[in-house]
């Protein structure tokens, strides 16, 4: 669930084995009987029903990859990690940042930019506590605790041996004590200032 300022919007997915596709209606009805009793509304502009006969099935949804694995008769498996796509828009920002290292030879502003990836970042402040935004935040629902960073982590260091990039070894060092992953698996706070994060994503757009 997802909270900014007044509006609230909340995600549901129902999944229901195949003999029980007459239960889907009934239980929309307890959800949409649920929610309104907290004064909450239904959007019904967007309604979609996906109905496949599958033991296993796998799909994307904001941003998740899905996957749901029959198990006998016992419940099934169900894994929910951070969708391919979202991977790869990460590392278009981390191949951004490597290209514009090579032309400022900035260091700390390619370290600042890998921590802008990582970390967790102060969206709003708020008396009962402060939104918060980042990987940690807006994929929280995973099963793989963050495993799938890892390779993220290495596609980092791959950059950092790159030949194109003419990087020191004194700054290949400094990368050398970041993760990505580990950022993201301990939920690490950074701080960044307004102008520094519009230097940060100056070279973001459409990525």
């Amino acid at each position: 669930m997802l909270y900014y300022g007044l509006a609230v919007v909340a995600v549901i997915i129902v999944i229901f084995p195949g003999h029980q596709t007459d239960k889907v209606k009934e239980t929309t009805r307890s959800i949409i009987s649920l929610i309104n009793t907290m004064g909450l509304n239904i959007n019904t502009d967007s309604n979609k029903y996906y109905s496949h006969n599958s033991k296993n099935e796998e799909f994307n949804y904001l941003g998740y990859f899905i996957q749901v694995t029959a198990n006998n008769n016992k419940e099934n498996i169900i894994s929910v990690t951070i969708s391919q796509s979202k991977i790869n828009k990460i590392k278009s920002r981390i191949m951004k940042s490597f290209i514009d290292y090579k032309v400022n030879q900035n260091i700390q502003l390619l370290k600042r930019r890998l921590e802008y990836i990582s970390m967790l970042k102060v969206v709003k402040k708020g008396k009962n506590g402060n939104l918060l935004g980042g990987i940690a935040q807006n994929y929280q629902f995973v099963t793989d605790d963050f495993e799938c960073l890892k390779d993220v982590n290495n596609f980092v260091h791959q950059q950092k041996h790159n030949p194109r990039f003419n990087m020191s070894s004194n700054n290949k060092k400094t990368i050398d004590k970041m993760s990505i992953y580990s950022d993201v698996k301990y939920k690490k706070i950074g701080n960044f200032t307004k102008s520094q994060t519009i230097q940060i994503m100056r070279i973001w757009k459409n990525a």
